[in-house]
């Protein structure tokens, strides 16, 4: 046998190998859920308001695209999620991870029960909801471990700036940070206090945001400062302003500006 084939027939057992390794083939479409849940309400910005539900599993598996199946009722002020198992999709991933599911809950307002049951495990959840917070009180834990921090509610015409700077100095920084939000206010933004607590939002259908306000100061959850200001105007303005910063000082930072209704503006 030729170097020349062998070479070739390496080659392709490797190709085999490495694709057998990216992606593995399962029969089975559904398993038995073996693990505590953990997770956290969040509130939905933009045309479907209301409140999300994340849950992940606390095992992790050797796949990490398993996902958590479930249905969801609801019937006055309850709302029930009823685990079905963990599905398993025809093609896995092979890295570990936890099995994962997301769920609109709907535009929920006042006392609300969230039940979660499972064969015959329940947990129960007292939610009270206004249009300034969402608040958790856990009845019965069970097999779920839900976060139980108060959630914040964005205000109706509040829009929040973010800016990461690249090596400049820090005079520079402040020079482009102030000129930035004069010129916000120049088009009719107002400074705007927000209650001290926790914030956590999903924008743009799938993009999760978070911040704290604390002593009146809003960072988000690596400690960067963001600047909100209420706004009634429109967008388009907005978006002119950041694509004016992009052509002057695209070099030295990136500004986006978030909406109350769960829109994301980017400087490019």
């Amino acid at each position: 046998m030729s170097v020349s084939l062998i070479k070739k027939i390496i080659k392709l057992l490797l190709s085999t190998i490495t694709i057998s390794v990216l992606f593995l083939y399962c029969d089975s479409d559904h398993d038995q859920l073996d693990s505590n849940l953990r997770g956290y309400l969040s509130e939905v910005l933009g045309q479907y308001r209301g409140v999300d539900l994340d849950l992940q599993t606390e095992k992790e598996y050797p796949y990490c695209n398993y996902s958590i199946d479930a249905l969801i009722s609801s019937s006055q002020q309850t709302v029930e999620v009823k685990i079905l198992g963990i599905e398993i999709p025809n093609t896995v991933l092979p890295a570990f991870g936890s099995a994962t599911g997301n769920w609109y809950l709907g535009n929920l307002n006042g006392d609300v029960s969230l039940r979660f049951r499972y064969q015959n495990k329940l947990s129960i959840y007292n939610l009270n909801i206004s249009n300034k917070h969402i608040s958790i009180t856990p009845s019965i834990i069970g097999f779920t471990n839900l976060d139980t921090d108060t959630i914040f509610r964005i205000p109706t015409n509040f829009i929040w700036s973010y800016m990461v700077f690249y090596t400049v100095t820090e005079s520079l920084q402040s020079a482009i940070r102030e000129s930035f939000l004069n010129n916000l206010r120049n088009l009719g933004a107002t400074d705007t206090l927000l209650t001290m607590g926790k914030y956590r939002h999903k924008i743009n259908n799938n993009i999760y945001s978070c911040f704290t306000v604390n002593n009146y100061q809003i960072l988000d959850p690596s400690g960067v400062p963001l600047y909100g200001f209420s706004y009634y105007g429109d967008t388009l303005p907005l978006k002119q302003l950041l694509n004016q910063y992009h052509e002057l000082y695209s070099d030295y930072v990136y500004i986006w500006i978030t909406t109350w209704h769960g829109r994301r503006f980017y400087m490019w």
